[in-house]
């Protein structure tokens, strides 16, 4: 294990020399970009959100085109740069494609730049700015109507929007509190790292390995957020983040890898239940670290180089794929974990325990598929779905608040399991102990029966004279059982009492997600305010796009989750009030004793395990939620 870590960390030094020195970056809305010998009909530069102050600055030198075609005439109006709306892109597409001759920069739902006809000649450097009067989200865009063509150039573009001071503010509109935002970030985990570390040391006789790689991972995850905030600020300011996005790239490499490797590491059990990894659990290790450079060499270079370049979108496809490959592999160990468990259990007598760390490996194993599955799929839908000016702090608070919620939901949902698991083990000493009386009322032999009497004759003996002497009874069977009676009757008074302790955390839970629903909501009632105020309505830039209200807009799917845990709520509530645990439970722990009528336990065993609040539909329902 130490030589693994010692690679792993060779590994990780490495890679962060590699972003230093090798990758050239500059994520910013200043951009200087090289094109070279490109045909394309369409390049996309890149996206801003605009507010009413919007402006587009463009410098290009350098130009040359050259062509195969030796017939083939130039005309400079039919190459240039234009925007597009959001909104209008698919439309010129959707023209491009059906249209028999159709010239981008003849479309009616672009606003031209300039037009390669303004230069004077093919090297000279010409400037152009353009103000954007509505405000939305555009896409600038350099347009190539004659395809055999290849064009060079050098440009430097500069996107930004005036504020109230007059100053340009170069990041997009609904981005410009990310900085205070990341910010508070880093004070949370920051403080979660201490009190982690405070916890550690309170505990250090059994703090293991893994909390300390996890405080590592705090760590990490901390410095990536300060490292945000740094270099959104000076974005903002200068247009140009100063290197902080250097350290932003490292720290989120190393967080990234610090993850997956806790996740794995987490899975296998080691460090709190086996001190050393199997041969396969380390080449999982093996595999997930390369393919984490891999994966955070192709984000640099998606963020750095952007739609510009032909290769792109390859990149994206790289990482997407690498992501998903990442996330299954760190499955196996959690599996291969539980498999261990279950055998483990049926050999080396301890159930119980077993039970325990089995049922821990599940739970871990729910909460793991989720946040990966939440992180990179429902934020992505959202993501891609919600109005341009609900980017930045609010795109980024809307995923944060999803986050608490479902991480809320999945903890109740854990709890509710445990509920269930109550409900089942209760059933279990209730039926065990109806069968422990059954045997305790078993008829004697009937010595007067001339059948039984020749039985006996027959196989006269020792230790039947003396179940004979005894009334038919086996002594020790007797104290068996009664010691089995007495364990069922304080395991149905524990179950009784954990239930009240669960009821209460489920209380706890909703009463938390309610908060962040409250919390939710209020600031959509301040962004629908800032909407407003910035007369978007008027423009078009929201009210016209696909026809909704601002309403439908501010619709998210994070209410569902604090609904239907209020609905499984109640059904348990209910059940719990009204007949499986505080009528019905204490009823038969209060009645139960040696003399209850075998019937009247029976009718006590079916009256549990009836469950006319719990609705098996909206329990599926929640259950497909986690999955």
């Amino acid at each position: 294990m130490h030589l693994l870590m010692k690679k792993s960390a060779h590994l990780l030094l490495s890679f962060a020399v590699f972003l230093i020195f090798i990758i050239k970056l500059g994520y910013c809305e200043i951009k200087d970009v090289d094109i070279d010998k490109d045909s394309r009909p369409m390049i996309m530069f890149e996206g801003f959100g605009f507010g009413p102050n919007g402006h587009v600055d463009i410098s290009v030198n350098r130009v040359s085109w050259k062509t195969k075609h030796q017939n083939a005439k130039l005309n400079l109006s039919s190459m240039g740069f234009f925007l597009v709306s959001e909104e209008s892109y698919p439309r010129i597409l959707n023209e491009s494609s059906y249209t028999e001759g159709f010239c981008l920069l003849s479309s009616m739902y672009v606003q031209i730049v300039f037009r390669f006809d303004n230069l004077t000649r093919p090297d000279s450097k010409f400037s152009a700015s353009a103000a954007i009067d509505d405000a939305d989200e555009y896409y600038l865009m350099f347009g190539n109507c004659q395809t055999e063509f290849h064009v060079s150039m050098k440009v430097h573009t500069e996107m930004y929007n005036i504020g109230d001071q007059g100053k340009k503010d170069f990041l997009p509109a609904g981005q410009t509190g990310l900085p205070r935002m990341y910010f508070l970030f880093f004070v949370v985990y920051a403080a979660i790292l201490v009190i982690w570390c405070f916890i550690c040391i309170r505990q250090r006789f059994t703090v293991q390995k893994i909390h300390l790689i996890m405080a590592a991972l705090l760590l990490f995850k901390a410095l990536k957020m300060i490292c945000a905030s740094e270099d959104k600020m000076y974005i903002r300011k200068t247009g140009t983040p100063h290197g902080w996005d250097v350290a932003f790239y490292i720290f989120g490499f190393l967080k990234g890898v610090t993850l997956f490797i806790v996740i794995v590491l987490i899975g296998t059990g080691w460090s709190f239940l086996k001190p050393f990894l199997q041969e396969r659990e380390k080449n999982v290790l093996m595999f997930v670290i390369p393919l984490q450079v891999l994966e955070n060499i192709a984000s640099v270079v998606i963020s750095e180089t952007g739609p510009v370049k032909e290769y792109w979108l390859s990149w994206n496809e790289m990482f997407l794929l690498i992501d998903v490959i990442c996330c299954c592999t760190v499955i196996f160990p959690i599996f291969w974990s539980i498999n261990s468990l279950k055998e483990t259990s049926k050999t080396d007598g301890k159930a119980a325990k077993n039970l325990e760390k089995l049922t821990l490996f599940r739970q871990f194993y729910i909460v793991v598929v989720a946040y990966l599955y939440f992180t990179r799929v429902v934020v992505s839908v959202i993501g891609a779905n919600i109005s341009y000016i609900m980017d930045g702090p609010n795109n980024a608070t809307l995923a944060q608040f999803q986050s608490k919620i479902f991480q809320i939901f999945l903890d109740f949902m854990t709890r509710i399991t445990k509920f269930e698991e109550l409900v089942n083990a209760g059933n279990s000493f209730l039926v065990s102990f109806r069968q422990g009386l059954d045997f305790l009322r078993r008829p004697p032999l009937n010595l007067k029966s001339e059948l039984i009497g020749q039985i006996i004759k027959a196989n006269q003996s020792k230790r039947l004279s003396s179940y004979l002497e005894a009334g038919c009874v086996n002594t020790h069977d007797s104290k068996q059982n009664i010691s089995k009676l007495r364990t069922c009757h304080l395991g149905l008074s524990d179950c009784l009492n954990q239930g009240k302790g669960l009821i209460k955390e489920l209380e706890s839970l909703l009463d938390d997600a309610k908060t962040v629903i409250e919390d939710y909501n209020e600031d959509l009632t301040n962004l629908q305010d800032k909407i407003v105020h910035c007369n978007l309505d008027s423009s078009g830039a929201i009210a016209n796009k696909e026809e909704q209200p601002l309403s439908d807009l501010q619709k998210p799917d994070i209410t569902d989750y604090a609904i239907l845990m209020g609905l499984i709520y109640g059904m348990v509530k209910q059940d719990y009030d009204m007949q499986t645990f505080k009528w019905l439970q204490e009823k038969i722990i209060s009645s139960l004793s040696l003399k209850s009528s075998s019937v009247e336990l029976e009718s006590y065993c079916l009256m549990w395990s009836l469950r006319p609040f719990v609705d098996d539909d909206i329990m599926s329902k929640a259950w497909k939620l986690v999955k």
